[in-house]
């Protein structure tokens, strides 16, 4: 009965590091094939290489091996890791464009952010990634233009337990 092994390295990508090695660890069968996202790639080599789509999530390699009277499949799928969190360095509320301040973020399992005056005085926090900040205060009323320090705390569907905090300012024009 044959056996399917497979071995791919790296064992995630990146956006910016698509390229990936799948290699057959097992005995030699009457034939091998290899699919990458379900397309059949041409030859039967032990390895092959690829470069998965940086906008994509996953790319997933399966190897099939055979005799005449059976086969046997192996499966992995490459998670494609994207940046985690983007945060923009200025905002201008009552303009037409670029009106609220947000960070935009891929996979991220948990968000807390606090945004703070000159004088360490809280103007804003949201638990919710999707809750931008109008550039007002807690009551209501707009804050002056200027420097905010915001402080995110958040963590990934990757490591959903491991949190990780980032600081950093945010300059609001009015």
């Amino acid at each position: 009965m044959p056996q399917a092994v497979l071995r791919v390295s790296p064992q995630s990508l990146t956006p910016d590091n698509t390229h990936y090695d799948a290699y057959d660890a097992g005995q030699d069968y009457l034939y091998r094939r290899w699919y990458v996202d379900g397309e059949r790639i041409p030859g039967d080599d032990r390895h092959i290489e690829g470069n998965a789509d940086p906008d994509a999530d996953t790319v997933r390699v399966t190897l099939e091996v055979g005799t005449a009277y059976c086969a046997d499949t192996a499966h992995a799928a490459l998670a494609i890791r994207h940046q985690a969190l983007f945060v923009p360095t200025a905002f201008t509320p009552g303009a037409e464009t670029n009106r609220e301040f947000f960070a935009m973020g891929k996979n991220i399992a948990h968000f807390e952010i606090s945004i703070y005056n000159r004088e360490g005085s809280l103007v804003f926090s949201a638990e919710d990634i999707n809750s931008p900040w109008n550039g007002n205060n807690l009551t209501g009323s707009p804050c002056p233009t200027g420097n905010y320090v915001y402080r995110i705390r958040y963590s990934t569907v990757y490591q959903p337990t491991s949190y990780q905090s980032l600081v950093g300012t945010v300059l609001l024009i009015r």
